[in-house]
């Protein structure tokens, strides 16, 4: 039984092969123990270069018998199934070195049956790789079973034979080889380097202990001659051959590495006919073993992304690789291609091959290989396109050019490209790159390795962002707070506040084909004037600001200061727009009217003439009750809506100048546009919130999208019946209410109001013309009270629009709604509110605060 499983092991893993530049995968020749075995092996080690223009030639695989028959007849199987010319050629002057490893490092499996199973690998370990070389940057631990590794093979194409005529029964080949893990899909030399030496170190260590020098089991080859052959002279055990890399200095090499070739010696001779056969091993010069060792020059694209405005490593993003030769003449294509994809990828990142396959599916090669590629940044921001590839598709080789375009940017980023220089003109997201056939000069001890190297870089931005806040008696609210705002001041009807909005903007804008904001005010409201700026954060972190632009609404009445006055000219919903052309605004046509169309008015003279913002929009639109108090609700308000569009010649300005501010020092991610809207509580105000919401609408060539926020203010107010004891109601009315009481409202004011009351103060300033108001020295003396604590309080007034004068009273059946809320200092200013027939009357349109309601007047009569 002894003897019949040494016959099986005799012939077990016969196979020798030569491995493509792409697979790595390297040959296994063994032979078992047999009485009359030799104890040395001639090996003639075959140097071959394919010079083929097509990669799929140079992945192309032989298989050996340990002989030289069957090499130049599979090689012309393979071109005439593939209808490829591969161009294979000897290569002069490579040396090899072969390695003895432990004789028990690979175990081989059959059973008594004479059936094999799977060769196992030892666990033993070797040493550890240092961080700076492998893939994640952490020591790794090897063992002999990361080295080698057992692979089940195709032997399409090349002569792998039994032993013919002797114990057929009993001889088998084997159907796995010992694939040799390089380099672990990582083109680094260092890498190379360094799992080589922890490998030579083990193995010189070891046989040292068992009385072999380092001559007997680190042998090295002379260099190939004319015809690509050296011979090495081996003893019994397991061997792996490499081509070295510190002997091969030659400048005229056209290669440096080949794949590594694990050997189980003796081998037999797959060409005997039986065990008498003289040649029925390899053994001396007269059967020497031949096998043959395929150059290949580690290859890779290294795509580093980073976040264009601190530089950043950002993982997650992926990139599409192809071939310049496939692509050159369709890059309108290729770039259609990448905007359909991408939709779809950032739609379900994790199937992004899926989804690619679904497009490019038909673009394979010979063997129905993918002719392109996909790979991931990491966590450090780097992509690696590498010659080791499992998944068969396109892998890069050295001397080739590439196509690469990102088609899947990170979560909270997009695809958007600062211009590289490797970018193809009109192309911003398509990068080529060349993978350069280089010697690489950081191989570690051993200098001389020729490698393939491409590199290039992304940046992207994040995804735009708009922020919505308020601001209030000088008190900014919601200010980088989603969907928050003011609860605490309020604002009054007819008194000045703010909807403040700030949205990112990439110093790529100018690339960009929309970058607008649309806003949508309460019903309750209306804008008066806007201002456009440019901010930023200068070296020390300080906020600045670049006015833009001025722009102004004409619908409204203004006073001496130029402070625009709502009072009764609101709730008409009126078209404007700035474009002489006319405006389509959310599918509806606004007409240009120039005389309602605001006025836009830029503030730094860098600006070109062609730079500006578009203003359209609509006011509001409502009515109100016959008797004035509430909004007629069978005409159904609508709110506002402005829509700021920026121009081309706009945007590549905001570009320039944000690389020219950073080249001054600022904050690199710290630029905004910042659209301030001045605005003011209408007629329509009532006790209530007023939500304001706005959209940052934005596109480039290959994404577009849409960011909101909203924010809030709001108005108090009280209704107020004067009744004859307590209320009775009848039909959903007040019958006891009194009418003609008159009532006058204090106000007091604060340090947080003062600023307010004093912009809406019936004062000398803003109404030159009308008479008792107040002076400039009174309110000096105003502040100066507040200031220091002392209790001041101002009153509630109207003005009449007919005679410009404070009005004195009004009742609330009066059918004019009401206006403006205006502050006097004096009490005889103000205006008395008058109840109705049923008692009923009402302060709404105020902001928040204390207030007194003062009785100055007895009711008329009293009915029952």
């Amino acid at each position: 039984m002894k003897q019949e499983i040494n016959k099986r092991l005799a012939v077990f893993l016969l196979t020798c092969f030569v491995g493509m530049t792409g697979w790595l995968l390297s040959p296994v020749c063994s032979a078992a123990t047999l009485a009359q075995r030799p104890t040395m092996t001639d090996v003639v080690i075959h140097s071959v270069t394919d010079f083929s223009s097509k990669a799929a030639i140079n992945r192309a695989m032989y298989w050996g018998n340990g002989t030289e028959n069957g090499f130049s007849e599979a090689v012309a199987r393979y071109d005439a199934d593939t209808n490829y010319e591969s161009d294979w050629r000897v290569s002069e002057g490579n040396t090899y070195r072969a390695l003895r490893i432990p004789d028990d490092v690979v175990h081989l499996h059959i059973d008594k049956n004479g059936h094999e199973s799977t060769p196992t690998v030892s666990k033993t370990v070797l040493g550890t790789l240092s961080g700076g070389v492998t893939p994640d940057g952490k020591e790794k631990v090897i063992r002999w079973s990361d080295v080698l590794l057992p692979v089940k093979v195709d032997q399409q194409y090349g002569g792998t034979y039994t032993v013919k005529n002797y114990d057929a029964g009993e001889n088998t080949t084997s159907a796995y080889t010992i694939q040799y893990q390089d380099y672990n899909g990582q083109a680094s030399v260092a890498y190379i380097t360094a799992l080589r030496t922890i490998i030579r170190t083990f193995v010189v260590d070891y046989w040292q202990k068992h009385a072999l020098s380092e001559n007997q089991v680190r042998i090295i080859s002379e260099p190939t001659d004319k015809n690509g052959q050296t011979h090495l002279h081996l003893a019994n055990g397991q061997w792996i051959i490499f081509q070295t890399l510190r002997e091969n200095e030659n400048p005229d090499l056209q290669s440096t590495l080949s794949v590594p070739i694990f050997l189980n010696l003796p081998m037999l001779n797959p060409m005997a006919t039986s065990i008498k056969d003289q040649h029925y091993y390899f053994d001396n010069a007269a059967t020497p073993l031949h096998i043959y060792a395929k150059q290949y020059d580690p290859a890779e694209v290294k795509v580093t992304k980073k976040n264009a405005n601190d530089g950043s490593s950002m993982a997650g993003a992926q990139f599409l690789m192809v071939r310049v030769s496939d692509w050159q003449n369709n890059l309108v294509g290729l770039n259609q291609l990448i905007k359909q994809v991408i939709p779809e990828i950032n739609a379900d990142p994790k199937h992004s091959k899926q989804i690619m396959t679904k497009y490019l599916g038909s673009f394979v090669g010979p063997k129905g290989n993918p002719l392109w590629s996909i790979a991931s940044t990491d966590k450090s921001g780097v992509a690696l396109f590498t010659s080791e590839n499992t998944e068969g598709y396109n892998v890069p080789e050295a001397g080739e050019k590439y196509y690469i375009s990102e088609i899947h940017a990170p979560d909270g980023y997009m695809v958007d490209m600062i211009h590289s220089s490797d970018s193809v003109s009109g192309y911003e997201d398509i990068h080529e790159v060349e993978c350069q056939k280089i010697r690489d000069p950081n191989g570690g001890y051993e200098t001389s390795a020729i490698i393939g190297v491409g590199a290039t870089e992304f940046q992207d931005f994040d995804v735009p962002t708009v922020d919505k806040a308020v601001k209030v008696n000088d008190r900014t609210f919601g200010l980088h707070q989603a969907n928050s705002g003011d609860d605490s001041e309020g604002v009054a009807r007819g008194n000045n506040f703010q909807w403040l909005i700030n949205t990112e903007i990439n110093r790529n804008i100018e690339t960009w084909s929309q970058f607008d904001l649309f806003d949508t005010t309460p019903y309750a409201t209306n804008w008066s004037d806007m201002q456009v700026a440019l901010t930023y954060r200068d070296a020390k972190n300080v906020l600045q600001r670049i006015p833009l632009y001025a722009i102004e609404q004409h619908f409204f009445q203004r006073d001496a200061t130029g402070i625009a006055h709502l009072e009764h000219a609101t709730g008409h919903g009126l078209f404007y727009s700035t474009n002489p052309a006319g405006a389509v605004v959310n599918g509806q046509y606004i007409p240009y009217v120039p005389e309602v169309a605001p006025t836009i008015k830029p503030l730094d003279s860098s600006l070109p003439s062609d730079a500006t913002v578009e203003i359209s929009g609509k006011t509001s639109y409502y009515q109100m009750t016959t008797d004035g108090r509430t909004i007629d609700t069978a005409h159904k308000p609508e709110n506002g809506f402005a829509l700021m569009r920026t121009n081309g010649a706009l945007r590549q300005w905001l570009s320039a100048k944000m690389y020219q501010l950073l080249a001054d020092g600022i904050q690199p991610d710290s630029c905004q546009l910042e659209w301030t809207i001045d605005a003011f509580a209408n007629t329509a105000a009532q006790a209530g919130d007023l939500v304001n919401s706005v959209e940052l609408r934005y596109a480039t060539e290959y994404e577009h999208g849409v960011d909101t926020d909203r924010t809030h203010t709001f108005v108090a107010g009280w209704e107020i019946a004067k009744t004859n004891g307590t209320p009775k109601i009848s039909h959903q009315r007040i019958v006891n209410g009194l009418a003609g009481a008159g009532f006058n409202l204090a106000y007091r004011v604060t340090p947080k109001n003062l600023t307010t009351i004093i912009a809406n103060c019936y004062d000398a300033q803003h109404y030159p013309n009308y008479q008792n108001t107040a002076s400039l020295s009174e309110l000096e003396q105003l502040k100066k009270d507040v200031l220091a604590g002392k209790p001041r309080w101002v009153y509630f007034m109207h003005l009449d629009v007919k005679n410009e004068q404070p009005m004195v009273n009004m009742t609330t059946t009066d059918h004019d709604a009401m206006g403006d809320v205006i502050w006097t200092l004096k009490s005889e200013n103000a205006t008395t509110h008058l109840s109705g027939q049923d008692g009923y009357l009402q302060y709404c349109g105020l902001a928040s605060g204390d207030y007194e309601l003062i009785e100055t007047t007895a009711p008329l009569v009293f009915s029952e």
